[in-house]
């Protein structure tokens, strides 16, 4: 017995609606499916559409590897840093082939890369490599070029500084203590450049270095300061027993401790020579002249 006509148009109407209600659940479920690890090759979006746990379709077999792919390139950090390249692959998954076109990393991308994948290995990173992870990304920054830094203002050089606060903190695991920039004590025998109050947590450079053509010295006060401000924070690390498995160096920041916690540090004013002999000063001037060197080499 055939169908009545109007029957059929009801069928049809109803296949038509249903067709079309699909269409942006299954939308959504794709991008859910980049964003988020899956449960398999069935998908549903209950948070989204109430009463969708009872609406789930089937992956067809593209899609299904296309799904496997992006979760392994989203849960698979990149290995093979071999000078800096990151490998493609053109293997086949499912039956569907992966072109991954190569991509080198710069150099900061790779030293950083570095890091993590030592720091996810629960591995010590060496500071040599956490070195030139900062230098690679301040030399990055056009800001610190000559020809670059004569254009800019003071603010905007300020700004340049702060800059590269953010790469020292991500290479160092240390927060960059907040820069103000003012006028610092001078006299005929010396120039305050710049200081790091470990009590108020803040770093000042002396504006008259913002005012100079050579970026040069003005990078290299704040990544002295900056050295400062990381010694103090591995001291502390190394002072609660909570923190100790967070310092980079034991040996190091006991040394650090022992002269933070001690009341035998020189001022500049007081004894130029002595102050400078002081471990923690070598150490932070050492530090910025290694790293300038890289910048500008």
């Amino acid at each position: 017995m055939g169908e009545r006509p109007e029957a059929r148009e009801r069928y049809d109407e109803q296949f038509r609606a249903g067709r079309e209600s699909q269409r942006p659940e299954r939308d959504m479920r794709h991008e859910v499916a980049r964003h988020r690890d899956g449960e398999g090759e069935r998908r549903a979006d209950a948070a989204s559409h109430p009463g969708a746990a009872d609406r789930v379709r089937t992956l067809t077999p593209d899609e299904a590897a296309l799904l496997k792919l992006d979760r392994t390139d989203r849960q698979s950090p990149p290995s093979a840093l071999d000078g800096g390249e990151r490998r493609g692959d053109n293997r086949a998954v499912d039956g569907v082939p992966r072109h991954d076109s190569p991509r080198r990393l710069s150099p900061d991308e790779a030293a950083r890369q570095k890091i993590k994948e030592a720091d996810a290995a629960f591995e010590p990173v060496p500071d040599q490599l956490r070195k030139e992870s900062a230098i690679s990304s301040i030399k990055a920054l056009e800001d610190f070029r000559p020809e670059k830094w004569r254009e800019m203002s003071p603010e905007r050089r300020r700004v340049a500084l702060n800059r590269a606060g953010r790469a020292l903190r991500d290479a160092y695991d240390c927060p960059e203590p907040p820069l103000i920039t003012r006028e610092l004590p001078e006299d005929e025998r010396m120039v305050t450049l710049g200081e790091y109050e470990d009590g108020d947590y803040v770093m000042r450079v002396n504006e008259k270095l913002l005012q100079g053509d050579d970026p040069r010295e003005a990078l290299k006060t704040y990544i002295h300061e900056f050295r400062h401000s990381y010694q103090a924070e591995m001291a502390t690390r190394h002072e609660k027993p909570q923190f100790r498995h967070w310092v980079h160096e034991p040996a190091a920041a006991a040394e650090w401790s022992k002269a933070r916690r001690s009341d035998s540090y020189v001022r500049p004013e007081e004894d130029f020579e002595r102050y400078s002999r002081q471990g923690v000063e070598q150490d932070a001037e050492g530090f910025a002249e290694e790293l300038i060197r890289g910048v500008y080499e």
